[in-house]
């Protein structure tokens, strides 16, 4: 959805680089999930959590540090499949 302060600047089947107030942002044009699977202790607080450490040479140190993310596709029926596929992927 746009209103009439907004600008797309570029677009792609996944994403729109959008100008809205002055400032530019990237704008997911499908549908997404984001995991953040962790262990907790015998008191469910959360000991440990799984992220990505991906090289990356643009970032100091050579690397970047992100949650587990991914889009839907056709043969996922709902979020949970897609969360549960990417997790695998990962």
């Amino acid at each position: 959805m746009t209103n009439n302060s907004e600008k797309i600047l570029s677009s792609t089947p996944r994403f729109d680089v959008v100008e809205r107030e002055g400032k530019v942002g990237i704008r997911s044009t499908v549908e997404s999930v984001v995991i953040l699977p962790f262990v907790t202790d015998d008191q469910g607080l959360p000991l440990m959590l799984g992220v990505l450490k991906e090289k990356n040479p643009f970032r100091e140190g050579g690397y970047s540090i992100s949650l587990i993310s991914g889009t839907s596709e056709e043969e996922d029926p709902d979020f949970l499949e897609t969360a549960k596929r990417e997790l695998k992927e990962e």
